[in-house]
């Protein structure tokens, strides 16, 4: 994640961050994902806290949904801290996805050591 679209109103608006993530807490695996299942990650943003003039720790709740189901896969929280950067030469080169859709992610079966010997 590079481009930050959100930050608080109060704050002073800043287009360029480096996130550094600290982990994932009170992860809960809530349904199983059958083969060949769709599946979408949706991230909110639960809280952006000021720890120093260009630092911030974001937390995300993210949910993995299953395309036609109505529990989710997967739901967790999501701990991040982002370093706000005025240079843009010091920022990885990446494309922000940020704004855009998230596309859904067809899974397939993985192959054992069983079905590769019949092979």
């Amino acid at each position: 994640m590079t481009t930050v679209a959100f930050i608080d109103e109060g704050m002073k608006r800043m287009e360029q961050a480096v996130a550094k993530p600290l982990g994932i807490d009170r992860v809960r695996f809530v349904a199983p994902v059958r083969t060949g299942s769709r599946i979408r990650g949706v991230f909110s943003l639960v809280a952006l806290e000021q720890q120093a003039a260009n630092r911030f720790q974001m937390r995300l709740a993210v949910t993995v949904e299953i395309e036609g189901e109505v529990k989710p896969a997967l739901v967790a929280d999501w701990q991040t801290v982002l370093f706000m950067v005025q240079d843009r030469q010091s920022l990885p080169r990446t494309r922000s996805q940020v704004g855009r859709p998230a596309p859904l992610i067809k899974l397939q079966r993985s192959r054992t050591r069983r079905s590769r010997a019949r092979r």
